[in-house]
């Protein structure tokens, strides 16, 4: 089985892949932020040494990236069974009084 985690570094994002992980679940980390992702990756190796992870850097706001986290996915995997949403969006709205 292989899961796809778009990153969020800490909270249900690295939690999700660690259990994953622990389940037998190849697992693909994907965020613009390479380094961030990279030190998640080696967390959940950490936890579960026999776990094939690997980090990759995409962003999910953009087409050709998600295409090619799936390619990768599927060319490192063989095929992709679970993709997983894991953001955090902010936004600013200014507001007229």
């Amino acid at each position: 089985m292989l899961t796809l985690i778009s990153f969020q570094f800490s909270g249900i994002g690295l939690e999700s892949s660690i259990l994953f992980a622990q389940e037998g679940a190849n697992v693909l980390l994907v965020d613009v932020n390479i380094e961030a992702v990279q030190r998640a990756a080696e967390t959940i190796r950490q936890k579960q040494p026999d776990a094939k992870v690997l980090a990759i850097k995409a962003d999910v706001g953009q087409e050709a990236d998600v295409k090619g986290a799936v390619d990768t996915a599927v060319k490192e995997f063989g095929r992709l069974d679970i993709m997983v949403l894991s953001i955090l969006l902010y936004f600013t709205a200014m507001l007229n009084t």
